[in-house]
């Protein structure tokens, strides 16, 4: 791992991803195709901070989702149905096991003392999605419960006419969670006649909020460290913003909604939630190489460990911070 070593004024972590950064472009070799340390399994990491060791209902699903994540990381493109959008939501066809996931009850004494209840929903849209149930991961992360499932469908059914959205705001949390559920659809077209891709990009720059910049989060400072130490193939792809032509970061062209586009800059040193898109669509289509595909694989898996654990600590399950 590089290191950047802090004088008398303290380094922003930006600052010091973008340095190390700098540093990985100084050779070929470090650039791509030479990893720098063997990258170690995120997944093990899923039970730190949590409370594993007196809630063993949640100590059981964080253990599944450490064996799922790791098929997740391979997953490419997975078209979704929409079927709420005709007044049928997936969650009423959900087995009881995923259901469960849902409901507080099933997280024995904790559970009926969840301290952010939209925290525990985004935790399970993530676990959903590990289970490969996008359907059901993307009703929940836009607030579908198992108590307003009706609502939810004549909300999807009514488009604009309802208060659903402002009834149930997206977080940034969301908003990265729902970006990841439509790079997963990938190619296949789907809200609004878009493509996944597009609609990834989309949420990731915040939907209907427009944002000009990624908006700050915990999972894409991790990311950002994760890739720094254990990606080099993907930091010479782009994945942390560099300087742009301006020095101010790169500028991307996205989808605005209503048929029209809008121009979105990610500040350098960060990460670069619209490039990662762009290079999980040429995994799909078979254009990157091993080293890089195994890369991207690892990304997609610790940005769903990063996400998950961060939620379940804001719903009141962690028992302490985590380290990058």
């Amino acid at each position: 791992m590089i290191r950047i070593q802090q004088h008398a004024a303290p380094v922003s972590l930006a600052v010091q991803l973008m340095l190390a950064g700098l540093a990985y472009y100084v050779t070929d070799q470090l650039a791509c195709g030479y990893a720098l340390a063997a990258a170690p399994d995120v997944a093990r990491t899923l039970r730190s901070g949590l409370r594993t060791t007196d809630n063993f209902s949640l100590a059981s699903v964080l253990d599944r989702a450490s064996a799922e994540v790791l098929a997740f990381g391979e997953a490419t493109s997975f078209p979704m149905k929409y079927g709420i959008s005709s007044g049928e939501s997936s969650l009423r066809s959900l087995s009881d096991d995923d259901m469960d996931l849902l409901r507080p009850s099933k997280y024995g004494a904790f559970g009926e003392h969840i301290s952010d209840s939209a925290s525990f929903h985004r935790a399970a849209s993530i676990m959903l999605l590990l289970r490969g149930n996008l359907e059901a991961s993307h009703e929940v992360v836009l607030g579908v419960t198992p108590v307003d499932i009706a609502q939810g469908e004549y909300a999807a059914m009514h488009p604009g006419q309802t208060s659903w959205a402002d009834n149930h705001p997206l977080s940034t949390a969301a908003d990265i969670i729902h970006a990841a559920i439509h790079r997963l659809e990938g190619a296949a077209y789907g809200e609004g006649n878009h493509t996944g891709y597009d609609n990834a990009k989309y949420w990731a720059m915040g939907g209907p909020k427009k944002l000009e910049n990624p908006a700050p989060h915990p999972a894409r400072e991790k990311l950002a460290c994760r890739a720094m130490e254990y990606a080099p193939c993907c930091i010479a792809k782009g994945v942390i913003a560099g300087d742009g032509e301006d020095g101010l970061g790169p500028i991307h062209c996205i989808i605005a909604g209503g048929g029209e586009i809008r121009h979105v800059r990610v500040r350098p040193g960060e990460w670069d939630d619209i490039r990662f898109i762009d290079i999980c669509r040429l995994r799909s289509e078979g254009e990157l190489t091993p080293e890089e595909s195994t890369e991207v694989a690892d990304l997609q898996r610790a940005e769903m460990i990063f996400l998950l654990k961060n939620e379940l600590q804001m719903a009141g399950f962690g028992v302490g911070s985590d380290p990058c």
